[in-house]
């Protein structure tokens, strides 16, 4: 039988169980960590004024009428809630409240789902502090 013979460098045989074992001894959440959304404040007195109405709306599906019915329900959770498609970018939103009084989340899966996360949320009893960490560890 004819083996072949692979020379590693004792250097280069420490260097990569070195690099084997990093890996296993680094925490998971120092791994997988993120900073978290830049989640506005929600101000002072919001209200759902600005959000477009179901009627003006006109045939949506339904996804998109549950989806400002959300934010005209819940103006201050939305306003405190930075949107995940980065609309702050290139609409220059303040927070996913811009999107709703805007046509934005018509066409935007994205802002519905943030909606949909919200919604569900809401329906468990969490405060906005509770979404904002949902929503880092989602699409942070």
């Amino acid at each position: 039988m004819n083996q072949r013979s692979v020379k590693v460098s004792r250097r280069a045989a420490i260097g990569r169980i070195a690099s084997a074992f990093s890996v296993l001894l680094i925490p998971r959440p120092l791994l997988a960590s993120r900073d978290p959304f830049p989640h506005p404040d929600p101000r002072e007195g919001i209200s759902s004024d600005k959000v477009i109405a179901t009627a003006d709306l006109g045939t949506k599906s339904k996804s998109v009428i549950e989806a400002y019915d959300a934010a005209r329900a819940n103006p201050a959770i939305f306003d405190g809630l930075y949107c995940v498609c980065e609309c702050d970018k290139n609409m220059g939103h303040r927070s996913l409240l811009g999107c709703y009084e805007s046509r934005q989340a018509v066409g935007c899966h994205s802002c519905r789902e943030q909606a949909q996360l919200i919604v569900k949320l809401l329906k468990n009893g969490d405060d906005l502090a509770a979404i904002r960490k949902a929503f880092d560890e989602k699409w942070g």
